[in-house]
């Protein structure tokens, strides 16, 4: 009976970790492939440009700008 216990620990250690490698391993290769730019980007809307432009010139950065480009953006399709 430890013998089937022994046997079947075993069996465990040896399966798991190739379980556990491969998601690790997807996960890694999806991470590289975001790192090279590989992946592919959404098109920015003209709005968004234009108002991402108007935050550079403001120098407006951190919750500001993305308060800012909010409410431009909703101006610009308003329009």
């Amino acid at each position: 009976m430890k013998s089937i216990f022994v046997i079947a620990l075993g069996a465990f250690v040896l399966v798991a970790p190739a379980g556990f490698a491969t998601t690790a391993s997807a996960a890694s290769h999806k991470m590289a492939a975001h790192a090279k730019g590989t992946m592919m980007a959404k098109p920015r809307s003209a709005a968004s440009l234009a108002c991402s432009k108007k935050a550079d010139a403001m120098k407006v950065h951190g919750k500001k700008r993305k308060s800012f480009m909010s409410s431009c953006k909703k101006e610009g399709a308003a329009k």
